[in-house]
């Protein structure tokens, strides 16, 4: 293998590189038929990579075969990934399915490294809004629907985009199946209290306060909705107990 990209990088011709690519590419096919190990998934990897990078094979072979390295290999370098994600955004089309396959690549790659920026740049670069994200996590979490990380994700799109009625949805969701989640619960009473369902609003802070029942904000937020209801006597209490 290392001999084989050595020899790459002083081709000269075309030719020379389309030889190297194909005797390369023939090397990693005998490691993985010959192997069977645990290196399999290492072999497809480098395989892909020059299936596209030195040979410029057909998108399709390209992707199929970062797919099945993927799949062959749990610990890929993320690089690998990135790759992938790459080539879905550069040949997406109203043809294809690339761009919600690419939103799914990248929103797993910021799950996994919710620090690099680099991957928060790549789905905005997909989208053309975040309505249209919102649309794409939507889509994900219909196919997968006891996925709670993709509720989740559906939930907090929705809500970053104001739109709230979609985002009860999920949350509700998230609420039945993870009870002890305090953030799951403060989300859905903020949506509820956005499009005026005060009972539910009511209801859901106080389950907050029985999550937290230290936490003064869940006190301060029932006196506001009982203050906009003019129960003032009512919002006082509360008022009281979130300044103790």
């Amino acid at each position: 293998e290392e001999i084989l990209e050595d020899f790459y990088s002083k081709a000269e011709t075309d030719e020379e590189k389309i030889q190297l690519a194909d005797t390369t590419i023939f090397l990693y096919n005998q490691a993985i038929a010959k192997g069977k190990d645990k290196n399999s998934g290492y072999w497809y990897a480098k395989k892909a990579y020059v299936m596209e990078v030195w040979k410029h094979a057909p998108v399709e072979d390209v992707i199929n075969a970062y797919i099945t390295a993927i799949q062959n290999w749990p610990e890929i370098p993320i690089g690998f990934k990135d790759r992938l994600g790459l080539i879905y955004i550069k040949e997406m089309n109203n043809q294809n399915d690339y761009k919600a396959k690419a939103y799914d690549l990248y929103s797993e790659l910021m799950e996994a490294e919710p620090d690099n920026d680099l991957w928060r740049q790549r789905l905005e670069g997909i989208a053309e809004d975040l309505n249209e994200l919102v649309d794409f996590a939507e889509k994900g979490w219909n196919i997968d629907k006891e996925n709670t990380e993709k509720a989740w994700k559906f939930a907090n799109l929705a809500m970053r985009a104001e739109q709230f009625e979609r985002a009860i949805v999920p949350l509700e969701f998230l609420v039945s199946k993870l009870p002890d989640v305090v953030n799951y619960h403060n989300q859905l009473a903020k949506a509820y209290r956005k499009i005026n369902n005060t009972n539910k609003a009511i209801e859901s802070y106080k389950t907050l306060i029985q999550l937290q029942p230290d936490n003064r904000e869940h006190y301060f937020n029932l006196a506001l909705i009982y203050k906009d209801m003019d129960q003032l006597s009512v919002a006082r209490s509360y008022l009281n107990k979130a300044s103790n």
